[in-house]
């Protein structure tokens, strides 16, 4: 059994890596459809699963999970648009420039054509700038102000947990109109478990987070969800890692929470790739629960086959 778990575990690393290796979006369909083809063989076990997630939000920010369409409007120019909403709502001050494909890791040297790259700072409403939340948001207090925490916020579905929000008295959130939510805003865990990303739903607006968490209010038409692909995906939590500080405790400064580059396709890619994204990931989900289910079977099997040996 050993012998044969490190043939598939070999198998399987070298299948995933024929896919994040793919060079463009007809080479991840052909790898994509020689893994399912084998998709018994190669995954066995519920955390088999986890690396071939990270491969496909790998590909989604290197511009190889759907075909580019040179037709379609730059991303440079979506850039410019969203500066000058900036500037519109900012009125006056410094307007953050954009950087290069060169200052984001994990990207190949060039970025694709069409794209451009730019920081979350320059991506988000000036005015409800990026901002962590209560430093002491107290007891509960019933019919309250909703607080969301890092454990409230469930990185693998991508949602807030509502119903087990504690609430804070008008007094304090209103001492912290900065972090006030609105739906449609994204929620990154910044202390403790750094890089769970969430968006708020719009029952939650009006609500507030703690000091543990960040709140980004982008700037529209660009695509929300592709933003969170992007910053769920290794290279963006990786550089997040890297400016993680904390014995005990890791936490991410605000400070450089904020030029985190992103990198940006057309918007009618972005849609692309988000609608991608989204239908590889339920069929991870659907592999996952068909493995949870039969490791389940075999550890009831195993269990019934001890007590009727120590019977």
């Amino acid at each position: 059994r050993a012998t044969r778990d490190t043939g598939r575990r070999a198998a399987r690393d070298a299948a995933l890596a024929d896919l994040r290796d793919a060079p463009d979006a007809e080479a991840v369909e052909a790898a994509w459809a020689r893994i399912a083809r084998q998709m018994d063989d190669l995954f066995t076990e519920p955390e088999d699963v986890g690396p071939l997630r990270q491969a496909v939000l790998q590909l989604a920010v290197r511009g190889r999970l759907v075909p580019q369409d040179p037709g379609e409007e730059p991303a440079s120019r979506l850039l410019n648009r969203v500066a000058a909403e900036r500037q519109r709502r900012h009125g006056l001050g410094k307007i953050y420039n954009h950087p290069t494909h060169r200052e984001y890791p994990g990207l190949s040297d060039v970025l694709p054509e069409g794209w451009a790259a730019a920081s979350i700072e320059a991506l988000t409403d000036p005015v409800r700038t990026v901002s962590y939340g209560i430093l002491k948001p107290g007891d509960d207090v019933p019919n309250g102000i909703p607080v969301v925490k890092v454990k409230d916020i469930d990185h693998r579905r991508g949602v807030i947990l509502s119903s087990e929000l504690r609430r804070t008295t008008p007094e304090i959130h209103r001492q912290y109109l900065r972090s006030a939510l609105a739906g449609g805003d994204v929620l990154v865990s910044i202390r403790g478990t750094v890089g769970k990303v969430a968006p708020v739903p719009v029952e939650l607006s009006g609500g507030n987070i703690t000091q543990d968490s960040a709140r980004l209010a982008f700037i529209e038409p660009i695509d929300t969800k592709y933003l969170m692909v992007v910053m769920r995906s290794p290279p963006v939590q990786n550089y997040w890692a890297s400016f993680s500080k904390g014995a005990a405790v890791q936490g991410l400064n605000i400070g450089d929470l904020r030029p985190t580059p992103i990198p940006l396709p057309p918007l009618a890619e972005q849609h692309r790739i988000v609608a991608k994204v989204d239908a590889l990931m339920s069929l991870c989900d659907t592999l996952e629960a068909r493995l949870t289910a039969a490791r389940d079977v075999h550890g009831q099997f195993a269990a019934a086959a001890v007590h009727h040996l120590d019977a």
